[in-house]
C-alpha cells in the first residue's frame, strides 16, 4: 500500500442543462448509466417497474451530483406508459432554467 495520494478524476459536465430517461433505472446497467449521467450534470427520470427501489436508485443519483433525479413507475413494454413517461418529463422540464 502506498501513502501517495492518488489523483482525483474529473468528469466533465456534458449534460448539464439536459435531462434524460433511463429506463431500467432501479439496478444493474441502468442504475449505473443513471448514475453516470447525473454525475455528468444532467437532470434523470428513473424509469422502472418496481418505483421504490428507483426511488432509493434516485436518490443515490442525486448523491452522485445530479442536480436533479426522480422515480417514475413505467413499464417499457407498454407503449401508453412511455408515452406519459415522455409527456410527463418534457411538461415538467419546460418549466426549469
Amino acid at each position: 500500500m502506498s501513502d501517495v495520494a492518488q489523483p482525483v478524476v474529473r468528469v466533465p459536465a456534458r449534460f448539464t442543462g439536459k435531462t434524460v430517461i433511463v429506463t431500467g433505472a432501479a439496478s444493474g446497467i441502468g442504475l449505473a448509466t443513471a448514475r453516470r449521467f447525473g454525475s455528468e450534470g444532467a437532470r434523470v427520470v428513473l424509469a422502472d417497474l418496481d418505483f421504490d427501489r428507483a426511488g432509493q436508485a434516485a436518490e443515490a443519483v442525486k448523491t452522485d451530483g445530479a442536480p436533479d433525479a426522480w422515480p417514475v413507475r413505467c413499464d417499457v413494454s407498454d407503449e401508453g406508459q412511455v408515452r406519459a413517461c415522455v409527456a410527463g418529463t418534457l411538461g415538467a422540464s419546460a418549466g426549469w432554467t
